[in-house]
């Protein structure tokens, strides 16, 4: 082995210390800016700029979620065909004391649409109170603290906002651990928030409750769906089911319907409010305590709109990784380009995530565009505040007004106690 290089967590030799990751297609020296002449290079990062962190997401001194890597990739734009080509290159690396810069933290009361039971608070007022650090092997990690003296009020928490935009690209994250729980939600996902759904959302890696398997979900405006649009034999994982939707003339749920989620807008009138269409993992590790178990795992999500698809991977253990991601991770930032390996999706099997954009299909491509990245925990809420009942049977019943049906509410008592389990 030599001096700059040790071994890794994949099963084979990594170099240096670098955690990285992927965005889009681009030019394998780095992203052109739209706005500069091709070969120049925007200011807002350099030419062979990487995303990376080698560790992410610390929960309130026990809850943890720790990123090794994320990595964005683009491909090269051909002018007269006004379409990207050639391999996949390394656009920004974040990693160590770097990494928040590529951030905005958002501070305050989480929104409405989410309503989680927690206040994001600024770079400092985490670095405070001891929720976010970056140690001296250039990991970082983010968590959560109790707020107010009794510790019975919302949860201080992180939300970062990219500063870069995308409308494509291959983005990976490597995670060696992330939030598990009662009322737990962290999540990894893209999303133009200044002009939601109508810029789409597309969530990566979303932590829910106990759940154990990951999901990718899509969530749009009007018409983009995805009903008949591709056969099975393209992806290994299922829709999700929605079910006890409300009838819209006489208000009671339809428990006995089943529905599957193939449509991605967040008004559908046969799917929850904003389930958008959610394709869920064929394993039952991907998410949560076994994937903590697992030592983390490694995520990938391509968005790739002139070969008319979105798709997912996630593989854990570390030793699944695929030769091909497992080089183009340990190479993403070689001073030497001609010893950087190219990630190559067609070497790495089905992924479990499959949805069809662009001409031909029932979503047109303009339903996703301007996306930056976002990382976020979050608590109760919407999504595991609303599954609490569901996904936490034994605690949800201490909490519960048996008179009226409020898991939100009924998980925002739960954590309000500090339990515990967070």
């Amino acid at each position: 082995m030599a001096p700059h290089e040790k071994p890794s967590k994949y099963g084979g030799e990594q170099q240096g210390e670098l955690s990285p990751l992927f965005g889009e297609k681009a030019n394998l020296n780095g992203v052109s800016d739209p706005s500069t002449p091709d070969g120049e290079y925007s200011s807002k990062y350099d030419k062979y700029g990487l995303l990376s962190s080698r560790r992410l997401w610390t929960v309130a001194v026990v809850i943890v979620v720790i990123v090794t890597v994320i990595l964005g990739f683009v491909q090269e734009e051909e002018e007269s065909e006004l379409e990207y080509v050639g391999p996949y290159k390394a656009k920004e690396i974040q990693k160590g004391d770097d990494f928040f810069s590529f951030y905005d933290f958002n501070e305050g009361a989480d929104n409405p649409g989410s309503g989680g039971i927690n206040d994001y608070v600024s770079y400092e007022r985490a670095k405070e109170i001891g929720i976010l650090n970056v140690t001296s092997d250039g990991s970082v990690y983010m968590g959560s603290a109790p707020s107010g003296a009794d510790k019975s009020f919302k949860r201080q928490s992180i939300r970062l906002e990219g500063k870069t935009r995308f409308d494509r690209g291959l983005f990976v994250i490597d995670l060696d651990h992330m939030p598990a729980g009662c009322g737990a939600w962290p999540a990894f996902w893209l999303s133009d928030d200044e002009d939601w759904p109508n810029g789409g959302e597309i969530d990566m890696v979303e932590g829910i409750n106990y759940q154990s398997k990951v999901k990718t979900a899509l969530h749009t405006a009007a018409q983009c769906s995805m009903f008949n649009q591709f056969p099975q034999k393209v992806r290994t994982g299922t829709w999700e089911w929605a079910a006890g939707i409300y009838n819209r003339w006489s208000g009671i749920p339809d428990n006995k319907t089943l529905v599957e989620t193939d449509n991605c807008w967040v008004s559908s009138p046969h799917q929850w409010t904003n389930q958008g269409c959610v394709t869920v993992s064929d394993q039952d590790d991907t998410l949560g305590v076994p994937l903590n178990k697992n030592g983390g795992g490694v995520f990938v999500m391509e968005w790739d709109p002139d070969n008319g698809y979105i798709r997912s991977w996630a593989f854990t253990p570390h030793n699944t990784v695929p030769e091909n991601l497992v080089q183009a991770l340990a190479t993403a930032d070689d001073k030497d380009e001609s010893k950087r390996v190219a990630p190559d999706s067609s070497l790495w099997g089905l992924p479990y995530a499959y949805f069809a954009i662009g001409p031909g299909t029932d979503c047109t491509t303009n339903h996703f565009k301007q996306q930056r990245l976002i990382i976020n925990l979050a608590f109760c809420g919407g999504v595991a505040g609303n599954r609490f009942y569901a996904d936490c049977p034994a605690i949800s019943k201490n909490f519960r007004n048996e008179s009226i049906f409020e898991p939100v509410k009924s998980c925002e008592r739960y954590m309000k106690t500090n339990p515990d389990e967070i």
